[in-house]
């Protein structure tokens, strides 16, 4: 059981996009271990594997408190979810796609007149700044299709998180509407996770 409330600690802190190095692995703080990637956050038990981390920057704190946020009355079990998504129709895949502002040649060609005089000139692309490629617009990066959002009960939840969700044990969700944070209690732990706003 310990074995797999680790693996989602150490995959929510992966998802990390913010920047913040330090929330990017789990860490301890007196009988608790943490992990948060920004929009969903997981207290367990301590696991002495996990760093401590003494020093408090008020995370480890957002977090208890969002784990004693308000509930709904309904406790659910986490839905089935949809697979991974595939890749994304556009990039195929591959988070970037040619530049159409210089058609993935990196550079532009333009002429201006000057005094009775024609000058060409060939620049870096102001689009791509010379790379040729820009990120995709549809899936903005990541590569991947889309990735619907589950309704639980009165709220929506992203897929990626129920996907972690599933893997803990015993793992109930109770959301109070559609936009409050929606805390969830699991064997060895809790936490909380936001929903998507409709």
């Amino acid at each position: 059981m310990n074995d797999a409330i680790r693996d989602v600690m150490i995959a929510l802190a992966a998802m990390t996009d913010d920047g913040c190095e330090r929330r990017k692995t789990p860490w301890s703080r007196g009988y608790w271990s943490y992990a948060t990637d920004g929009k969903m956050a997981i207290r367990t038990t301590r696991m002495d594997e996990f760093i401590e981390r003494g020093e408090n920057d008020g995370t480890a704190d957002a977090v208890d408190s969002l784990t004693a946020a308000a509930t709904g009355p309904t406790w659910y079990d986490v839905p089935a979810v949809p697979p991974e998504p595939g890749p994304c129709p556009k990039c195929h895949g591959v988070p970037s796609v040619k530049c159409e502002a210089c058609y993935g040649a990196g550079h532009v060609a333009w002429e201006f007149r000057h005094r009775g005089r024609t000058y060409d000139s060939v620049e870096d692309c102001p689009v791509c700044d010379g790379a040729g490629t820009v990120e995709c617009t549809e899936c903005g990066g990541t590569g991947k299709g889309d990735d619907p959002a589950v309704e639980v009960g009165p709220a929506l939840i992203r897929a990626e998180y129920l996907r972690l969700l599933a893997r803990l044990p015993g793992c109930r969700l109770a959301p109070v509407d559609g936009r409050s944070v929606i805390v969830f209690r699991f064997a060895g732990g809790a936490g909380a996770v936001m929903p998507v706003w409709r």
